[in-house]
């Protein structure tokens, strides 16, 4: 029998690959390596593909030759972008912590660290939700570029800087490789928070456990001598130490003594008329609980998620995340998370904003502890500040960060 013989495949057996074209498999090393093709490439690769096509199928060389030309000038494309590129990058920050407001400035550095001179490319360095460009020029063996920007930090917020990436394209914008040189850095900016003075009032409760509504007269634990003032109380008097120094002596005892203060924002978002009012509540809240760890005193917070307060860096860095949410915890869920986790809590701080309706706010204050000192704050920026007591209660109403200090003090006993 005439003819060629056919090869024929085992039952089973893998189909053998098909050959990939020269060019396809540069784009995909390309794209592998960081690189990819622009949508202006793709269009190029699209009319190349079909100019061939339809100069084969019609025997026209004027087309064969366009999509030649075009499949060529991309492979070119991908050849000028896929030029090694050897840099060292540096991504410094003046500070990693600051406080809303605050200047704070960044550099970044490439060095081309090739023995060769490096053609110009594109430096990409994300801030935040925003994206920097700065140019690279040609730099020779050694050379040195150096830009520095700022860091926005006009609300509090946990920005992500970086990572630094270096882009090279050809002259045509066809296709682009981005390598990345950097690891990201973040960057918290705390809200602005105001010293308060004294925040301990309210029931105090002893080392046993048991509620005393006033201060004794004498505390717990033995602190110091000193020299008797007109007016210290006789009884205090140390005799022995009198006798001996030949001058009156008394008794310093420490109250040790501590409330138990929570701290509560919340963060629903219907209770806020806008941004600003959510940012004054989070600073109203900061304020308070980094007043209370300063001074060493007990305190808890949550503001729809614990907040850290070993030290008043972590309660400020926890602060920075807070958003308000459709689902967010509102004064009833904030209310009812003190009464179920701070049974004991001698004073409560609700911070809230100002469209919660007052109904609302009744109603979450009596699910709080009956003898603890509560403040509730509604946030209302501009507004005139309010205060009212009824008892163990007090509502008050805060416009502005710098009015705080003279809040508390009209709100505590």
């Amino acid at each position: 029998m005439a003819g060629g013989r056919r090869a024929h495949r085992r039952p089973g057996a893998p189909a053998p690959r098909r050959a990939t074209p020269a060019w396809l498999a540069r784009l995909a090393r390309i794209r592998a390596g960081g690189g990819s093709v622009t949508p202006i490439g793709w269009s190029v690769l699209v009319v190349g593909v079909a100019a061939l096509v339809a100069g084969l199928l019609a025997d026209w060389a004027e087309l064969l030759a366009l999509g030649a030309f075009a499949l060529v000038a991309l492979l070119v494309a991908g050849v000028q972008a896929w030029g090694a590129s050897t840099y060292d990058v540096e991504l410094d920050l003046a500070a990693r912590r600051v406080t809303q407001g605050e200047r704070v400035l960044g550099r970044v550095l490439v060095r081309n660290a090739a023995r060769r001179r490096l053609l110009p490319a594109q430096l990409e360095l994300p801030v935040g939700g925003s994206l920097a460009t700065f140019p690279v020029p040609a730099l020779g063996p050694g050379a040195v570029d150096e830009n520095v920007f700022r860091i926005p930090t006009t609300r509090r917020a946990v920005l992500t800087v970086g990572p630094a990436a270096t882009v090279r394209s050809d002259a045509a914008g066809l296709v682009r490789r981005r390598r990345t040189w950097t690891p990201p850095i973040e960057v918290i900016v705390h809200p602005r928070t105001i010293a308060l003075g004294q925040t301990a009032s309210g029931l105090l409760r002893d080392l046993e456990g048991g509620a005393t509504p006033s201060l004794a007269e004498v505390s717990l634990e033995f602190h110091a001598l000193r020299e008797y003032v007109p007016g210290d109380d006789v009884r205090r008097i140390h005799w022995r130490s009198t006798a001996r120094l030949g001058q009156v002596m008394v008794r310093q005892d420490e109250d040790v003594r501590r409330t138990r203060t929570a701290v509560v924002l919340a963060t629903g978002s219907a209770g806020y008329a806008g941004e600003e009012d959510l940012e004054l509540a989070v600073s109203v809240a900061a304020s308070w609980v980094v007043q209370a760890v300063r001074e060493e005193r007990d305190v808890i917070a949550h503001a729809g998620r614990a907040i850290p307060v070993a030290t008043s860096v972590a309660a400020l860095d926890a602060f920075s995340a807070v958003e308000a949410t459709s689902d967010g915890f509102d004064v009833a869920a904030a209310t009812a998370w003190v009464a179920r986790e701070v049974p004991d809590a001698s004073m409560v701080v609700l911070v809230m904003g100002a469209r919660t309706r007052a109904a609302q706010v009744r109603a979450a204050l009596n699910a709080l502890p009956v003898d603890a000192v509560v403040v509730a704050v509604s946030c209302d920026v501009g507004a005139e500040v309010e205060v009212a007591t009824d008892g163990h209660q007090t509502l008050a109403r805060c416009g502005d960060l710098a009015s705080l200090p003279g809040l508390v003090r009209g709100a505590l006993p």
